[in-house]
């Protein structure tokens, strides 16, 4: 039996062998053997077994094992984008949460490898919830960090941090039931500390009076915490509280000894802390307006302190400033313009949040039409276009952080409105989070790969790109190389395997211009294989094509799925360099579902100077 309607005539001296392992849920399919020109399939009866009795398909948690050097990326942002693991998204429904209006979630990784969430009870509290996990798949019966029964006050905006110490630190701001737009003396910042991974808590510590919104915590190098929040105490002591904007900018508190004691020691008026940034934004009743609110502060690998905030302007629109500096040692007047290296209104959206991965790339997320993400340089500078991670399960948003889990990996959390409407607290919300992964150049692993579905051999190689943001299925695709061949392994995490419906395109260009090779691959082996340059596609020939299967991963359903292999010759593909393009398109049928296209959000199709770089040596 001769596969005559999958290999096409022959183009160019290509070389290209192919293994693939398929689990029980996909039709078994016969084995061949690789003795060159058109591939003699076995009869009934003769199909083979893979030498390696445990072949494991590996999670993309699993892979990228090596942190790399500090910044190794770095010049390199163009080529890197953020992609939802779907599998690990969870909607926390408003019955787990205890409240229908779930708002700021906070969400931080203990020393315990457990994780915490807090967030308010409505947009602007009146309490504080927070949760534990131990696999961010189940989570305990919320808690009080911060209870208005019984009290004069009101609670809202929290934020905490894993201190050096091991300690956790949990921060948020409270108010007056009545009074607050004139009783500056009952509104202010409180702690609370926890020694044992958030199972128990310290009495309340006031560390701040005076009006204030969303704190921030941030542990510096030598120690020192620093507590920054939205500023709007001082403006309202001088002129009143005026409805239509609060000038405001973002100011410090500061501790040396963990907590314990904070400077400047603020109790009353005039409630001036250290302001650290803001920028004018006109005038009103003739005076001048400051703002830069919500404040998160990073201290990035060069170690330059980078304030990301949310700009409100007098008119009520909302973008995102960015602040630069060298130290924190200084502290702005009222209507003083700081720090001097900023971005102004760098991103229409809201609620920013900040993190840095070890490769270098800087994330600013933030809302505008849903969870938003931009990726900048080593200098948190340079931005690339905006993705939106979560754009297959939500489309809305209001405040969003995140938490760095990896050198591949950030845990997001954002709002989810249940009825599209303004941004009010009358909308039924609950929360949403998943694992996003980092998508950048890759390097190849310099080894012989043997086309024989056992990935046993790429145990070292871990170095991997990703996509899964659209359904169950997944993909990861890993490189190697020796003097005359390239590598490429496609593990396929799929729950229920469609011969037709799931399958993969897979581009190779050997450099950013000129042209490049597509080959699409499914359950049956190769279904197409073109060179495209000019727009034009002309059939290439495969030989040597064999199958394999295994059923080795029944046992566990989130193994469930396939792997391709491919050996292809340098030299033919006009792979001279060393760094070639790769981008690839996951397609997926779950029964009558289709999902959407897979595929890298900053890749364009037909553009290889878009696609991500995969280098043949780590040099």
């Amino acid at each position: 039996m001769k596969r005559t309607g999958r290999l096409l005539s022959l183009l160019f001296p290509l070389i290209f062998l192919l293994t693939l392992a398929a689990c029980d849920s996909a039709p078994p399919l016969p084995a061949g053997d690789t003795t060159g020109g058109e591939t003699e399939l076995p009869g009934p009866g003769e199909e083979t077994e893979p030498a390696a009795s445990s072949v494991l398909l590996h999670t993309i948690a699993e892979l990228n094992a090596s942190d790399g050097a500090t910044d190794d990326h770095d010049g390199e942002q163009n080529h890197s984008s953020l992609e939802l693991d779907w599998r690990s998204a969870v909607t926390l429904t408003t019955k787990h949460l205890q409240t229908s209006y779930a708002y700021y979630p906070r969400i931080k990784q203990l020393p315990n490898g457990r994780y915490i969430l807090f967030y308010n009870t409505g947009l602007t509290g009146p309490d504080i919830y927070y949760t534990l996990s131990d696999n961010l798949k189940t989570w305990s019966t919320p808690k009080y960090l911060a209870c208005s029964t019984g009290t004069d006050y009101l609670y809202a905006t929290a934020d905490a941090i894993v201190l050096q110490n091991g300690d956790l630190l949990a921060v948020y701001s409270f108010r007056p039931k009545s009074g607050y737009t004139t009783d500056l003396d009952h509104s202010g910042l409180e702690i609370r500390r926890s020694t044992d991974n958030g199972k128990t808590w310290s009495a309340a510590r006031r560390i701040y009076i005076g009006m204030n919104w969303e704190p921030f915590l941030f542990q510096d190098d030598d120690g020192t915490i620093c507590c920054i929040f939205t500023h709007t105490a001082p403006y309202v002591h001088l002129y009143g509280y005026n409805n239509t904007i609060r000038s405001s900018g973002s100011a410090i508190v500061r501790s040396t000894d963990n907590g314990v004691t904070w400077t400047p020691e603020v109790t009353g008026a005039p409630y001036e802390a250290q302001r650290v940034i803001q920028d004018y934004v006109g005038d009103l009743d003739g005076r001048k307006i400051m703002n830069d609110q919500m404040p998160i502060l990073l201290k990035l690998h060069n170690g330059t302190y980078m304030i990301a905030c949310e700009r409100q302007e007098i008119k009520k629109t909302f973008s995102i400033d960015l602040g630069y500096t060298d130290n924190l040692d200084y502290s702005l007047g009222l209507t003083e313009v700081g720090p001097a290296d900023r971005l102004n209104k760098k991103f229409v959206g809201t609620g920013p949040y900040l993190a840095q991965f070890p490769s270098g790339e800087t994330v600013v997320t933030y809302n505008r039409g849903g969870f938003t993400a931009v990726i900048a340089g080593t200098n948190g500078k340079g931005f690339q276009s905006a993705q939106k991670p979560f754009a297959a399960l939500t489309s809305t948003c209001h405040w969003q952080s995140t938490e760095l889990l990896s050198s591949h990996s950030l845990l997001a959390v954002l709002e989810n409105k249940k009825e599209a409407a303004k941004e009010s607290d009358t909308k039924p919300t609950d929360l949403i989070y998943g694992i996003l992964y980092l998508n950048h150049r890759v390097n190849a692993g310099n080894m012989t790969a043997k086309a024989d579905g056992n990935n046993a051999e790429w145990e070292k190689n871990t170095d991997a790109l990703f996509l899964g943001s659209k359904s169950q299925a997944q993909a990861s695709f890993r490189f190697g190389y020796d003097e005359t061949t390239v590598s490429l392994l496609v593990e396929r995490l799929d729950s229920t395997l469609d011969p037709e419906g799931d399958y993969e395109e897979l581009f190779i260009a050997p450099s950013g211009s000129g042209p490049y090779y597509r080959v699409t691959v499914d359950a049956s082996g190769v279904r197409s294989a073109v060179k495209v340059e000019n727009g034009k596609e002309t059939p290439v020939s495969l030989t040597g094509v064999s199958l394999l299967m295994t059923k080795d991963n029944a046992a566990d359903p989130s193994r469930l799925g396939r792997i391709t292999e491919l050996v292809l010759d340098r030299g033919a593909l006009g792979l001279t360099g060393d760094t070639f393009c790769f981008n690839a398109v996951l397609y997926n049928k779950d029964g009558k579902t289709v999902s959407d296209p897979d595929t890298f959000d900053d890749c364009r199709a037909a553009d290889p100077s878009t696609w991500k770089p995969v280098r043949l040596s780590a040099n």
